[in-house]
């Protein structure tokens, strides 16, 4: 499979120029992936986050690559993460993989960064079920094929806000998603593939025992 990755580390997003120690791990692993051709950057020190992601989408073009992984320095991804691009069908445009969101609310369980076609619900995508459509997606650990950043006007990712400056109306993997869809492009998601959101704990580990009750 003679498929080139662009794998982007943001490294200034959530913790300033260091990168977690599971996705160090993960990266130490890379060179078993002998059916890719990888090529590796770190985006350091880049703020505020939708120049760190319009980076990692000038740099795949500017390398050629045919699929960008976009990951944040707070996850840790599944170490098979990039089984993906070979399971992708040419429909599979976006695929962005669940992990769980911090809530402002103390009293909610964190929710999973994706949501539905039909009613723009959350969801949580469950192992064995394939590829699952969705309306948008958060970019912690995102996918995109090529030809989805040659179709886009640029900047690809914005933060949207009010006329007056003084709302914050859109995240910029929102506005992303919202534009690829417009152009036509599908967004998906696998829930083989989920990643582990680190910020003081695990939140994927609290929501399951809070689940447990």
């Amino acid at each position: 499979m003679d498929v080139k990755v662009l794998i982007c580390v943001l490294c200034g997003v959530e913790r300033d120029g260091w990168i977690n120690p599971a996705l160090a791990r993960w990266l130490a692993g890379l060179g078993l992936c002998g059916d890719l051709r990888l090529n590796l950057t770190f985006i350091c020190e880049e703020k505020p986050v939708e120049r760190a992601r319009n980076l990692c989408a000038q740099y795949t073009l500017q390398t050629g690559a045919e699929w960008l992984l976009m990951l944040d320095n707070d996850m840790e991804p599944p170490p098979d993460i990039l089984k993906v691009v070979s399971l992708a069908g040419p429909e599979h445009d976006i695929i962005g993989l669940p992990y769980y969101m911090g809530s402002s609310q103390l009293s909610a369980l964190p929710t999973i960064a994706t949501w539905r076609v039909e009613d723009d619900a959350m969801v949580r995508p469950k192992p064995g079920g394939g590829f699952v459509e969705l309306s948008m997606v958060g970019s912690g650990g995102l996918f995109i094929r090529r030809r989805v950043l040659e179709a886009l006007p640029v900047p690809h990712f914005r933060n949207v806000l009010s006329d007056d400056g003084l709302v914050f109306k859109q995240s910029e993997d929102i506005y992303f998603c919202c534009r690829a869809r417009e152009r036509g492009f599908r967004i998906w998601t696998h829930g083989d593939f989920p990643l582990e959101h680190l910020h003081q704990y695990k939140l994927g580990r609290l929501a399951a025992t809070l689940a447990k009750g």
